[in-house]
């Protein structure tokens, strides 16, 4: 008889309801053209197949004066 190959570590869910929606809402964005949610990382939307422009990115020192 074969062993099980399941995960042998139970699986983590988070804490309460908006801890999950918090950590999906951040590895996820919305396509400008079809306004359907992709992955943070992706360049092309997978359900228009339109080009994505970048992400802003957060300039850490705004607002302080240098």
């Amino acid at each position: 008889m074969r062993k099980s190959t399941g995960p042998s570590k139970p699986l983590a869910w988070p804490q309460n309801i908006s801890e999950g929606v918090a950590i999906q809402q951040e590895a996820t964005r919305k396509c400008p053209h079809c306004t359907e949610s992709v992955t943070a990382e992706t360049t092309t939307c997978l359900h228009c197949g339109q080009e994505l422009p970048p992400e802003p990115t957060k300039d850490l020192w705004e607002g302080y004066d240098l």
